[in-house]
């Protein structure tokens, strides 16, 4: 537990009283994972105020000063934890690059500059470690601090603003919270009339809160020169072909500039997580890299390739070392992914995905079930989820499953060459699935109606419980999956006596049961799919080994190829095979993904060994996938194309 900062000695005793009622433990995981409200306690010039002084002035790395003029100061909870610290005071007098984006004159600026505020500090105190914490607290201040500004000082704030020290901070949390990333200071403050340089360069990011300014003024950040200006240059420094991805999908005619640029604007949506701005060329390369048409997409053996275009030098330790906020990078991609293909129709899809090496120095690596035949093979295993609907699909999350080995002592330097997080504990491979589904369920990115995952994880009755019960899953099985099933009374008798419940494989169950098949040969969908046939055959979900349990269907589904593939679904007793179908479609729709991405986008090929390395490898290809998504959308929706 953090130990109570000495000046707090010196509080009132009613202070200490009132501090008494909190935490100060440390706390972890998901945001989700609390049910305690998230609360602000406003304090300036209230009798806690010498509270938020010393909080900040020990905690917050530019400390405490006296603040003259407006302000307005939070200290803050969740449930009986002291979580942190936040206050506002009035907007910089003048600053170059908020005054382009606004687009206002001299006269106008001093007009409007009492609406203008500044979040001069944030702190969430370091022992807090609450996933979208920070993102979920600047949210939440904005709307708080409005009511409190007009009630104390009769004024209506339109915008706020806040430096961030990017030495120190990535600023993901504002850029989470849909702040304005407007660009980076040159190491200037000022100090009453004069400018003086102090070298710490900081990133500028502002809010706009009132709806009368934005329409007013129309601010853009076309204005401002930034990051955005620093990749157009990076794609316009080298032609750019269609990738094959597209090529395959029927694009064939964008001009090389138009699909440049397209790129372009897509990247500006993630390069707020770099950190610094030194990055901005590797990841530029690394998706420049992954769209083209190389059959390796790392390694030496590219230089002998076609294009004139050279990887960066950098590549492993820019994926390894460098200090991006890749996790939030991740979030945000999911954000993007969403706005491009929820649908409440649509489908979180779990699967495995393991990848073979022949070295034993990358993380994760040992010899372990590799593939659909569980052959031993050294590999590193992993597990992902994906969305699907009508939509279209993606790859929205990804794990790497460390193997129980490498949490014993003799893995230890592997554990810290690889950069293994020391915090990370041994999990099945089927719990990390399980919380990634539920993460993304609780995301809020993805409308879904169903869960989908292939039959590693169907063939567990147990695995099938766990699934969030407000989808419906549609699990691929294999023929050896046990369920049972009631016979029908014998005709013979007149339909007397009682039906008899026993056990059966899938695959017993389609041999030898007289379900009449459905020709789908005039069903819309079914032949893109390559579905000729279908029947569903109702069994029952086994129940820790028992006979009783939950009615569900057993989808059955003969393919042109004459291959018969299995599914249960827990849809409802009276559901109809259109019903069945449709869960079914969008799975086949998604299955394709990962031979897609290895095939054309090198999710593959990576030739980095660390933790991170690869988890960044990873969210590239999901940041390449999901421009060709973005651009066939686009392209088929302008020309009219189904």
């Amino acid at each position: 537990m953090p130990g109570v900062p000495e000046g707090w000695r010196e509080l009132s005793h009613m202070n200490k009283e009132w501090l008494e009622k909190f935490d100060m433990d440390p706390l972890g995981g998901e945001l989700s994972d609390y049910r305690e409200p998230v609360l602000l306690h406003k304090v300036d010039e209230t009798r806690r105020e010498p509270v938020w002084n010393k909080l900040v002035n020990e905690y917050h790395y530019l400390g405490y000063e006296t603040q003259i003029g407006c302000r307005v100061k939070y200290i803050m909870t969740m449930g009986t934890h002291l979580i942190g610290a936040m206050s506002f005071c009035s907007g910089a007098y003048q600053l170059s690059m908020r005054d382009q984006f606004i687009g206002w004159d001299e006269k106008t600026r001093l007009e409007y500059l009492p609406h203008l505020l500044n979040n001069n500090r944030f702190l969430i105190f370091p022992w807090i470690k609450v996933r979208n914490l920070a993102s979920h607290l600047l949210s939440g201040s904005l709307k708080r601090v409005q009511e409190d500004w007009v009630r104390q000082y009769e004024v209506e704030p339109y915008l706020v603003e806040t430096f961030v020290d990017r030495s120190l901070y990535l600023g993901t949390s504002y850029v989470a919270a849909n702040w304005v990333h407007l660009g980076t200071t040159k190491g200037f403050g000022r100090i009453g009339k004069d400018y003086v340089f102090h070298g710490r360069e900081k990133d500028l990011y502002v809010y706009i809160l009132s709806r009368r300014f934005r329409n007013k003024f129309k601010p853009d950040v076309g204005r401002v020169t930034n990051d955005k200006t620093e990749i157009a240059k990076l794609m316009a420094a080298a032609p750019m072909k269609i990738p094959p991805l597209l090529e395959k999908a029927g694009v064939t005619d964008i001009e090389p500039g138009t699909l440049a640029k397209a790129l372009g604007l897509h990247l500006e949506k993630f390069s707020p997580y770099l950190g610094r701005k030194e990055h901005l060329p590797h990841m530029v390369s690394i998706v420049r890299w992954l769209l083209m048409d190389q059959v390796r997409k790392f390694g030496w053996w590219t230089a002998d390739g076609k294009d004139t275009e050279s990887l960066s030098p950098y590549y492993s330790s820019f994926l390894s070392k460098s200090l991006f906020d890749h996790e939030s990078m991740l979030d945000n991609y999911q954000r993007e992914l969403g706005k491009e293909l929820s649908h409440p129709a649509g489908m979180i899809c779990g699967d495995r995905c393991d990848f073979q090496k022949f070295g034993e120095r990358a993380a994760g690596v040992s010899r372990q079930p590799f593939g659909p035949d569980g052959r031993e093979e050294n590999c590193q295993a992993s597990v992902m989820v994906g969305y699907a609907s009508l939509e279209g699909r993606g790859l929205a999350d990804c794990a790497l499953v460390m193997p129980e080995e490498w949490f014993g002592g003799d893995f230890k330097e592997k554990r810290e060459q690889c950069r293994v997080p020391e915090d990370l504990k041994f999990e099945p491979k089927d719990q990390i699935l399980l919380r990634m589904i539920s993460r993304t369920v609780t995301s809020g990115c993805f409308a879904a109606k169903y869960v989908s995952v292939e039959s590693e994880f169907g063939d567990d009755p147990e695995f099938l419980a766990s699934l969030p019960s407000e989808l419906t899953y549609f699990a691929e099985v294999s023929g050896d999956r046990k369920v049972f099933i009631t016979s029908q009374p014998d005709p013979e008798t007149g339909g007397a006596g009682s039906m008899e419940v026993f056990q059966a494989s899938v695959r017993g169950l389609v041999d030898n049961m007289d379900v009449p098949w459905n020709d789908l040969s005039d069903v819309l969908g079914a032949s893109v799919y390559g579905i000729r046939m279908d029947k569903c055959i109702p069994v029952v979900e086994s129940s820790d080994g028992g006979r009783t349990g939950t009615p569900v269907w057993l989808y059955v589904m003969l393919m042109e190829d004459g291959q018969i593939r299995c599914a249960l679904c827990n849809e409802a007793v009276d559901a109809t095979p259109e019903m069945l179908r449709s869960p079914a479609m969008l799975r086949l729709s998604y299955n394709g993904i990962f031979s897609e991405a290895r095939t054309y986008l090198g999710l593959d090929h990576y030739e980095v060994r660390s933790w991170s390395g690869w988890k960044r490898h990873m969210i590239f290809v999901f940041i390449a996938q999901l421009f060709i998504t973005k651009v066939e959308r686009q392209y088929f929706g302008e020309t009219g194309d189904s």
